[in-house]
């Protein structure tokens, strides 16, 4: 999963950037899910995913270290029983 999210941030980069989708945009996606039989626990709930609409401004930017990172992905993989 992290090889191909990597690939798809490396396609993103080379074709000028990723963009954050709008909310009308990430409900599409959502809804297409039934039409392709794609069965999934997660749901489109306020700022899960995030979308345009709830990016902070460039003034609000989050920073974090390295070892804040890894501990945040630590824990989203013990929470999904992989870790």
């Amino acid at each position: 999963m992290v090889e191909h999210f990597a690939r798809i941030t490396l396609v993103a980069e080379l074709l000028g950037g990723p963009k954050v989708l709008s909310r009308v945009e990430v409900q599409k996606l959502f809804d297409s899910r039934e039409r392709y039989r794609v069965r999934s626990k997660n749901g489109f709930e306020p700022g899960s995913p995030m979308t345009a609409e709830d990016m902070p401004e460039p003034s609000d930017k989050i920073e974090i270290t390295r070892e804040q990172l890894l501990a945040i992905i630590d824990e989203a993989l013990k929470v999904r029983g992989v870790f």
